[in-house]
């Protein structure tokens, strides 16, 4: 089939747009603690909404992959919603489990239009080529769960070739923007995001980030400021 072809069966087939906010958010352990989530169907067509959540499981090096959470602690209402044209739906996220956790969590709560029907592809004498196609939305907003009592502990190694490790040895996550780094000849990165960009450390993790060979080598200690 002509890529055109493909590119106008696209185009005219309306897919539906929601707003999320926000898109990340913190949240404790802590008993009757609980945070919203604000969709609004900014599209031009009613949209059932089905929610569902999912937990990143992240690795030594900081990778993640996505599993299934349907037995969660972690828990959004309502389940489902129908959004009107212009529409507005406040989800409430609330943890049931544990307020003590071995360290921070982190969730995908999945915000899924069910699946739309593509309209049959026309080809370029106006005849209908291939079937309709079937569309599945996902819409993500990332959740981080921590207990109060947790931390971060982080120290970072510059190699002499310049290489820089992150290490967070705590049980909280954090990011690199809230913190900086001290050298034990008294050098300090006030602002290390500016230099490695911002950076989202799991617990318990080592990130290998971008050489920058401006940086003097040896252990810098994380300080949060």
């Amino acid at each position: 089939m002509k890529p055109f072809c493909i590119l106008l069966a696209l185009l005219s087939f309306e897919l539906t747009a929601l707003t999320i906010t926000p898109t990340v958010l913190e949240i404790s352990t802590q008993p009757k603690m609980s945070a919203q989530i604000r969709l609004e169907n900014t599209s031009s067509k009613q949209t059932p909404i089905e929610v569902s959540v999912r937990h990143l499981v992240f690795d030594d090096g900081g990778s993640f992959v996505v599993e299934d959470a349907e037995n969660t602690d972690l828990v959004v209402f309502p389940p489902a919603a129908v959004l009107d044209v212009g529409g507005v739906q406040i989800f409430r996220l609330q943890w049931l489990g544990n307020a003590s956790l071995p360290q921070s969590q982190s969730f995908f709560v999945r915000f899924t239009q069910p699946a739309l029907e593509m309209p049959e592809i026309i080809d370029g004498t106006g005849n209908e080529s291939g079937s309709a196609l079937a569309i599945e939305i996902h819409y993500n907003a990332l959740i981080h769960l921590s207990s109060p009592s947790q931390k971060p502990d982080l120290t970072l190694r510059v190699s002499s070739e310049g290489v820089a490790t992150l290490t967070n040895r705590g049980d909280r996550y954090t990011f690199l923007s809230r913190f900086r780094f001290l050298h034990q000849t008294k050098h300090v990165l006030e602002m290390p995001e500016t230099l490695f960009g911002e950076r989202f450390i799991p617990p318990n993790t080592s990130v290998v980030l971008d050489s920058v060979s401006s940086v003097v080598p040896g252990i810098y200690v994380g300080e949060s400021r």
